[in-house]
């Protein structure tokens, strides 16, 4: 669940003053956010052009968990990358505070969200993604993956009451072999996006203008990220992959990072692992967080909810995702196991 913070306007502009941009045209709320508070901002600078900025204030990270993530974006523009790079102040200051809440200022690129991806797309995503592993390559700051492994054994009690007998042993039997299985890996990793969806990128005119939402980035295996994304762009409404574009984003990443032969043999499990984690997250979302929701039916798919409660001072959104996306795409990873060396 995500709470939206409410700010007046006239907050907005002694903001923009501090930040030496102009005067308050139009903002907007963004109600698609899940863990933060967007504002859409578009200002008019003294030369007349106008700017187009998203506020973000922060509703569930500390002010001592944001730098991680500032540096990190300031890494990958000047990489040359398309990501939203913190706007600094008059006096180099990135991190501020408004309601109570910390926050930064960061430009809105130009573009939209991908509903159906197309090759071209998925093309773009996997050169893209390769280029921000190579460029977190040097980087020396890590991240512990909140959403790791430790964490999916952590959900397995409080969800097991909510799933059906089948449900549960396909989930102990995967943890089990990851458990196993993956601290005999010792493939390449670093700073990973790990949540590269289509919601989290833009593309103008089939061409991609910017990737968002580094928030949930950490260190991890790079090919575990490839894996997460490719759940999301490379797939039918079944859940089973989309041959076609899935070699687009895998070849495209290959030609930038070559994937290792200990990649190439992780890819099977990488891709499960990466299709449990969601199926998990949107689990607790759906039952733990969110406990007034309906319960999934079996073999039933209900569209995502959201919920407004208007109040004095903030709008209370609740996003809820359907956890059966990602059943379906892990009962698909488990049964048809793909080698990736046929999208190379």
């Amino acid at each position: 669940m995500s709470v939206f913070t409410s700010l007046e306007k006239p907050i907005i502009q002694t903001f923009l003053d501090q930040m030496g941009l102009g005067t308050l045209l139009r903002y907007e709320g963004a109600a698609h956010g899940i863990e933060n508070s967007n504002y859409f901002i578009t200002t008019q600078e003294a030369n007349n052009q106008q700017g187009h900025f998203v506020l973000t204030l922060f509703e569930q990270l500390n002010a001592t968990e944001i730098p991680f993530y500032i540096e990190l974006l300031e890494s990958l523009q000047k990489a040359g990358l398309p990501v939203p790079a913190a706007r600094h102040d008059q006096r180099g200051h990135t991190l501020f505070t408004l309601a109570k809440k910390p926050c930064i200022l960061v430009p809105r690129f130009k573009g939209h969200h991908v509903e159906q991806s197309n090759v071209q797309q998925c093309q773009q995503i996997g050169q893209t993604l390769a280029r921000i592993h190579l460029a977190t390559q040097p980087l020396t700051t890590t991240k512990i993956n909140d959403r790791g492994l430790d964490w999916m054994h952590s959900m397995q009690a409080p969800l097991s009451p909510f799933l059906s007998a089948a449900e549960n042993a396909m989930l102990t039997e995967e943890l089990l072999f990851y458990q196993q299985e993956i601290p005999k890996l010792n493939l390449p990793q670093g700073i990973i996006h790990s949540d590269l969806f289509r919601d989290n990128a833009l593309f103008e005119n089939d061409q991609i203008s910017g990737v968002i939402d580094f928030y949930n980035a950490c260190t991890d295996f790079f090919l575990y990220d490839l894996a997460v994304t490719v759940n999301d762009w490379c797939i039918e409404a079944d859940g089973t992959l989309a041959t076609q574009r899935l070699k687009a984003l895998i070849s495209a990443y290959h030609l930038e990072r070559p994937l290792s032969r200990q990649e190439q043999q992780a890819w099977p499990m990488l891709i499960r692992l990466a299709a449990t984690r969601f199926w998990l997250s949107r689990l607790e979302s759906w039952h733990l967080e969110n406990p007034n929701l309906e319960a999934i039916s079996s073999g039933t798919k209900k569209a995502d909810r959201k919920e407004q409660n208007v109040g004095k001072d903030k709008i209370q959104i609740i996003t809820v995702k359907n956890p059966r996306e990602f059943e379906l795409i892990l009962k698909d990873r488990i049964d048809h196991a793909v080698s990736i060396e046929d999208f190379l």
